[in-house]
């Protein structure tokens, strides 16, 4: 399995938690379970989920500063996952900010359409800028 084929597991757990804000460690052994192709990814996969998990209140902060035209809670839940682990990725990991842009951009291309991805390029370009590149 590719990152970027994992990273969209790490996309699809974060999707998952926010429908159903279940137990995360249920959630990761039953997504293991029926994805035995994940195994090559997991470390990463666990990984980059609770490092989503452990900053997901900054990092909603974060989406909520930067969404210029649309309100927080009016954001699909696509583009919240796809958003989180970009932001997660751009913020809190070796991973350079252009990778973590462009792959955040591809899975809400992916799952939701080129405008939730024009959406998700501005919002995380807008934080990019504002941050100056790693970090805050």
């Amino acid at each position: 399995m590719k990152r970027k084929d994992a990273r969209e597991c790490v996309f699809k757990l974060i999707f998952e938690y926010e429908v159903q804000r279940g137990e995360f460690d249920e959630l990761i052994s039953q997504f293991f379970s029926l994805n035995p192709d994940a195994d090559k990814q997991e470390e990463y996969i666990k990984a980059t989920v609770s490092l989503v998990l452990d900053n997901i209140n900054q990092l909603d902060m974060l989406i909520a500063e930067n969404s210029k035209s649309r309100v927080h809670d009016r954001i699909s839940r696509v583009s919240l996952a796809s958003l989180r682990v970009g932001l997660a990725e751009m913020l809190y990991s070796d991973l350079e900010d252009s990778i973590a842009i462009s792959e955040a951009v591809r899975i809400a291309k992916k799952y939701e359409g080129s405008k939730a991805s024009s959406f998700v390029n501005g919002l995380l370009s807008t934080v990019y800028k504002k941050s100056g590149g790693k970090g805050e």
